[in-house]
């Protein structure tokens, strides 16, 4: 059997989500909005009574993920992707577990947690595979706010 480089593909896909979650937990937001492509997408699906959200562009997404970790800090556990790979572009399926603590005031702390999948297109760039698109959608979600006194 002839290797096409799909398995090639495949791992350095892995490591763009793997890189997509470590960056955010470290609050990088330059190194978190490089895992998309120049006109790459994060969006937020609408759930519930809460809005749609959406960040275009490297610019808007290193400010979104540098304001959302200026708050809180988290870490992301995400599950193996399904990819499927056509040619220069792929999409996969990543489901999640998110949990994040912040500080947003003296005497005010919050906890968060979300649960859902990501609905995730990829393009092969110069640079190698990047996102094109990524949709996030909550299945679940938690918070509990703490107050001094």
């Amino acid at each position: 059997m002839a290797d096409d480089g799909r398995a090639d593909d495949h791992v350095e896909l892995i490591n763009l989500e793997a890189r997509y979650a470590k960056c955010w937990d470290q609050a990088d937001g330059p190194g978190w909005a490089d895992v998309f492509t120049a006109d790459g997408v994060f969006e937020v699906e609408p759930v519930g009574g809460r809005a749609p959200f959406v960040a275009r562009g490297r610019e808007e997404l290193a400010a979104f993920c540098t304001d959302f970790n200026g708050k809180f800090i988290g870490v992301h556990l995400p599950s193996l992707p399904y990819i499927e790979i056509d040619g220069d572009e792929a999409t996969g399926h990543v489901n999640f577990h998110f949990v994040a603590i912040g500080r947003l005031a003296s005497a005010h702390t919050m906890t968060r947690t979300a649960t859902g999948h990501y609905e995730v297109s990829y393009r092969r760039t110069g640079d190698g595979w990047r996102m094109s698109h990524r949709l996030e959608k909550p299945m679940v979600s938690a918070r509990d706010e703490y107050f001094d006194y």
